[in-house]
């Protein structure tokens, strides 16, 4: 079964352990703004930015439009 995640992006889940840590994260999860894309995401606290724009950084885009 496939799972989105703003601070991992989209993954396939086979094991009940993947499943039990995806919603673990979202429980930990709260609602913030990408430190670049300025969209309301949902975050681990420490994290800033969301999986689609740092996706885009890894492959030479450019998020900031």
């Amino acid at each position: 079964m496939n799972y989105y995640d703003d601070n991992f992006g989209e993954y396939e889940i086979e094991s009940q352990n993947d499943v039990d840590f995806y919603f673990a994260t979202q429980r930990k999860s709260v609602r913030k703004k990408c430190s670049i894309c300025g969209q309301t995401v949902k975050l681990l606290p420490h994290y800033d930015k969301c999986d689609r724009c740092i996706r885009i950084l890894e492959n030479g885009g450019d998020p900031y439009y």
